[in-house]
């Protein structure tokens, strides 16, 4: 998977054909932060950097690649055990993406599809030991919605929206979500 991503940004920049065509480098991040006190807490983070190519004035295909990671800490009282759980999770992502106004306007709204290939590990932490839960793997499907903001002719500020379908384990499934903040940049 990650070498066919590799090799499909490779013939999108090297293709004689799309030399005139315009491209989009964006990368955003995401910031979460949920306290209740200082035992009980949840932080995550996330940077994704994206790659697009207009097919059209409208549509692109935009590849991405997000890493991120998650931090749970529980201990409910003072006589319960404290439990942490932390996760490392990677994306390769495929969209189609449609804006609704041409490249000129100040105001850019899009939204996209696609699949990504997710790659998780979970690790589980109590006060007698680590555990290593099962690595999760696979293809999933995967939305979002935006708004690219012009800042001059070439950078846009960018605020979005992502959801996909997560595997959790056991042919279950999860949707999750992450709202994004970054730069863009037409080339």
């Amino acid at each position: 998977m990650k070498l066919t991503l590799l090799v499909t940004v490779a013939l999108l920049f090297s293709t004689p054909c799309l030399s005139k065509t315009v491209r989009e480098l964006s990368l955003t991040g995401n910031f979460r932060n949920s306290k209740l006190d200082d035992n009980n807490f949840q932080k995550t983070f996330s940077l994704t950097g994206s790659f697009a190519v207009y097919l059209w004035e409208r549509s692109a295909v935009e590849f991405s690649y997000t890493q991120g990671s998650s931090n749970l800490q529980s201990l409910p009282s003072e006589g319960d055990s404290k439990v942490v759980v932390n996760s490392e999770f990677r994306l390769f992502g495929g969209d189609f993406v449609t804006t609704f106004n041409d490249r000129k306007a100040p105001i850019h709204p899009y939204i996209k599809l696609g699949l990504a290939y997710m790659d998780k590990t979970i690790t589980r932490e109590v006060d007698v030991g680590t555990s290593q839960l099962d690595p999760v793997s696979g293809i999933v499907p995967s939305a979002g919605l935006g708004i690219k903001i012009k800042t001059n002719e070439r950078f846009f500020i960018k605020l979005g929206a992502d959801l996909w379908a997560s595997p959790i384990g056991r042919n279950q499934e999860s949707l999750d979500y992450t709202f994004r903040f970054g730069l863009s940049c037409y080339f």
